[in-house]
């Protein structure tokens, strides 16, 4: 009998494998295993900000990580709130509104 796969598996892209990245976090040692996705939009975010992937996971740190969360779990929800953030002011500026939004 052959077993089929979850739908969330089904749908998962391959590259979804996580990387780890070693990282220096108040002067100690640390590394902080993400997918790529998550990487690759946190570096976006540095572009932008004009800072480094050390200063951006520092300051996931120090203002979002909550107590007994770890720090890859604080790093994909600075992730998901800054996006949500984005298409907030996206919106705005172009006068767009989310279904739903009345």
């Amino acid at each position: 009998m052959q077993v089929e796969p979850q739908p969330e598996e089904r749908d998962l892209p391959n590259n979804t494998a996580l990387k780890k990245r070693s990282i220096k976090l108040r002067g100690r040692p640390t590394s902080v295993a993400l997918e790529s996705e998550f990487w690759d939009y946190m570096i976006d975010v540095t572009v932008a900000d004009k800072c480094n992937i050390q200063d951006l996971v520092g300051n996931i740190y120090a203002n979002w990580r909550q107590p007994g969360q770890s720090l890859a779990s604080a790093c994909r929800v600075f992730c998901l709130e800054n996006a949500k953030t984005e298409e907030r002011i996206f919106r705005l500026e172009n006068g767009r509104r989310r279904r739903g939004d009345d």
